[in-house]
């Protein structure tokens, strides 16, 4: 193990593995899966759940089900990381944490089941391990049948629609979307446009230019009044990915050109309300669209219409606040 010199490591609770190479051999040797504990010395809220959660009997019980691990990922300050760390890090990026306690429930093969940001008590712990007990019973399903889903359409569509409730399966959840494609090149079963969505929800970003127009025209011809809800789902993830590349633009030109683009697209959700339901997100983010077109008056506008669409929902207080921070910058901007 290869550490900064003075570098202190997490305690791991007891019972946990401390490396993801012993915890892995262990769930390997004994089929079972496993639950990663990221953690750091400086983390107040890991050690919360290790002494308010772990300790639990219930939990405990629980646990005796997978293999579980407690990996330390603080790096020492001035350093890079190395060794161990190193290797923690990396696999907590694989599963998209960002921050800890970064918690995930995975099959022994590596698949996350749940993953889970930051500390969680007893109950809602609990919880949350249920679920991924279901998802490992049906994955076990899933996995059986892999072999004739390639062939057969019922199960390829049940594997596509278990695979979108992972976190982490964009890679076989896109696969099988296609797969259906293939089985089904006329949508006489009529998931063409779910499958479509899939795709386009799980394209690598070199692929936005290319491919997401051409799937969304096709969503757009497979569910024109939004029926099923394909049509608002597909605007919502292509307007999405026009506000990614709009941010990481370099040149100024090409930034509003992708935002306006955007505002194209989410207006379709917001202005026509008989056919495509209005969302506080898409409000939010048409706000983000007009922001990065430098129109103030627009944001302002929009983050009032999204607070009264659902003023006593979960994003209200964002729009509140968004609504007095641009206000005041319209106020400063004209003194």
């Amino acid at each position: 193990m290869l550490l900064a010199a003075g570098a202190t490591l997490a305690v791991a609770p007891k019972g946990f593995a401390t490396t993801w190479s012993a915890a892995q051999a262990t769930a390997t040797r004994e089929h079972k899966p496993l639950y990663l504990h990221f953690t750091t010395t400086w983390c107040g809220w890991c050690r919360r759940i290790e002494q308010d959660t772990y300790t639990n009997a219930d939990v405990k019980k629980a646990l005796t089900n997978y293999v579980a691990a407690s990996l330390d990922c603080t790096v020492p300050k001035g350093t890079q990381p190395t060794g161990v760390t190193k290797i923690n890090l990396g696999l907590m990026a694989r599963y998209g944490g960002q921050g800890f306690p970064f918690l995930v429930i995975l099959d022994e093969d590596g698949t996350a089941m749940v993953t889970i940001d930051g500390y969680l008590p007893p109950r809602e712990f609990l919880a949350e391990v249920g679920k991924a007990q279901a998802l490992l019973e049906e994955y076990k399903t899933i996995a059986k049948e892999a072999v004739d889903a390639g062939t057969h359409y019922d199960l390829a569509l049940r594997a596509l629609r278990f695979y979108r409730k992972l976190p982490r399966s964009g890679e076989q959840a896109s696969t099988v979307a296609r797969n259906l494609l293939v089985l089904d090149p006329e949508n006489a079963r009529g998931d063409g446009a779910e499958a479509r969505c899939v795709i386009m929800q799980f394209l690598p970003r070199a692929k936005w230019e290319k491919e997401t127009p051409v799937l969304a025209d096709e969503i757009r011809k497979l569910d024109p009044e939004n029926s099923k809800g394909w049509l608002e789902i597909s605007a919502q993830l292509h307007a999405s990915q026009e506000l990614t590349t709009a941010d990481q633009s370099e040149q100024n030109d090409a930034r509003v050109a992708h935002a306006k683009a955007a505002v194209v697209l989410l207006q379709a959700l917001v202005i026509q309300p008989n056919r495509l339901k209005k969302a506080p997100e898409d409000y939010m983010l048409l706000a983000q669209a007009y922001y990065m077109i430098d129109d103030l008056d627009q944001v302002i506008a929009t983050l009032e219409k999204g607070l009264a669409a659902d003023p006593k929902g979960p994003r209200a207080d964002d729009f509140t606040n968004l609504i007095k921070r641009f206000k005041g910058e319209k106020t400063k901007g004209a003194g």
